[in-house]
């Protein structure tokens, strides 16, 4: 892994990081700091692909933004849906919250995976569905 990683949230929070481990320990004191009110979490490769992942809540959403496009955004898909689940769940993202219907929602522990094979790979994760 080379180049410079970053990792942002709140409204004008951003931190390097270096390693797996690194970054798991910042999702997690993110994640307990921000149970409340849910929290998106933006992380960017050195290139400049940004995955966003939805924090605080039992379930979350992804959201994927190539450097190369930024109107080339995606957002997750579960997969299977589940048809009596048509909620919204949200997430603060920079200071205002984004709303996501619940055909985006993911299992928190898959959303987790996927942030970590983005960091390994540098590559949009293919363990999730998108749309």
């Amino acid at each position: 892994m080379q180049g410079k990683w970053l990792i942002r949230y709140g409204e004008n929070c951003e931190r390097e990081f270096f390693s797996e481990i690194e970054l798991i320990k910042i999702l997690l004191g993110l994640e307990s700091e921000h149970r409340a009110e849910g929290m998106m979490v933006e992380v960017e490769s050195p290139n400049g692909d940004c995955l966003s992942i939805g924090l605080g809540k039992s379930k979350s959403v992804l959201c994927w933004t190539p450097a190369s496009n930024c109107e080339d955004y995606s957002t997750s898909i579960p997969g299977i849906e589940d048809p009596s689940d048509d909620g919204m769940i949200s997430f603060l993202f920079m200071g205002d919250y984004s709303e996501y219907p619940s055909r985006n929602f993911l299992d928190l522990c898959l959303a987790k995976a996927a942030i970590l094979s983005f960091f390994i790979t540098e590559k949009k994760p293919e363990i999730i569905k998108w749309e």
